[in-house]
């Protein structure tokens, strides 16, 4: 199995809340006129667990109607700019065309560029609600697929990945996103550990050792990746509780290039 990291785009934009300990109050409720022949491409990802259906507006206006835990929104186009994205949640809907109120779940302000390719991510549960801005625009790599993980299990202590019992990403705790990597196409297995740390004396010595591993994976997922195509697999779930700990795979479909 061939690991590479791959370090363009894919980094984490904005995380509104989480690492800053507060929501912002700044208000841009529509990007300025200069940047209105500019477009850029939005999606949602709701791995928020035990959280209703939520939806996306930018300032005033809807872009993106509620969607379910575990489901990934295709991408629509907006002018770039600098917005308040918000997530909602309906207060009361018989159906996703009816819906009647809608309760304002997190305010979160991003500068999203010219031509940018993006993902709106709602993140823990639903008392904390946080949402993260992840940049999608990443060129795909011929003859290899780029993976990018995310870390979204609001119990769980810092994660790694392992691909055919390969760390490729550790120690990436909770509402970071990785970089992208490079990873043999085909059939995989994807299996998800606690990090566990080298002794003081041990990583002393050797930085960049990896213990040994007896433990048990938490999850062990078989997946088929294909060449030239880019993903954001999402772990979600909760480590000690309901819906229990699972991983949301995601085509970034768009990534480096336009509606």
């Amino acid at each position: 199995m061939v690991l590479t990291r791959w370090l363009m785009g894919g980094g984490l934009l904005l995380l509104g809340g989480l690492i800053s300990g507060g929501l912002s109050s700044c208000s841009a409720s529509s990007p300025s006129a200069a940047a209105e022949i500019d477009q850029v491409n939005v999606r949602l990802v709701h791995v928020s667990p035990n959280t209703k259906g939520v939806g996306l507006m930018a300032g005033d206006s809807t872009v993106l109607e509620t969607h379910s835990y575990g489901q990934i929104s295709t991408y629509v186009a907006l002018p770039a700019g600098e917005y308040d994205l918000n997530l909602f949640s309906p207060n009361w809907a018989l159906s996703d065309e009816f819906q009647f109120g809608r309760s304002i779940l997190t305010d979160t302000l991003a500068d999203l560029e010219a031509d940018g390719v993006f993902s709106v991510v709602a993140i823990d549960e639903v008392s904390r609600l946080t949402a993260i801005v992840l940049n999608d625009d990443v060129q795909p790599l011929f003859g290899q697929a780029l993976v990018r993980f995310v870390h979204a299990v609001p119990d769980a202590p810092a994660l790694e990945w392992q691909v055919d019992q390969e760390v490729v990403v550790g120690e990436l705790v909770f509402g970071e996103a990785s970089d992208y990597q490079a990873v043999d196409p085909g059939f995989l297995t994807l299996n998800l550990r606690e990090t566990l740390p080298a002794s003081p004396e041990e990583a002393a010595e050797t930085p960049t050792l990896q213990p040994m591993r007896t433990d048990s994976p938490l999850k062990s997922i078989d997946l088929e990746l294909a060449a030239g195509k880019v993903y954001t697999i999402y772990t979600t779930g909760l480590l000690r509780g309901s819906p229990s700990l699972d991983v949301v795979v995601g085509e970034d479909l768009l990534a480096g290039r336009s509606l």
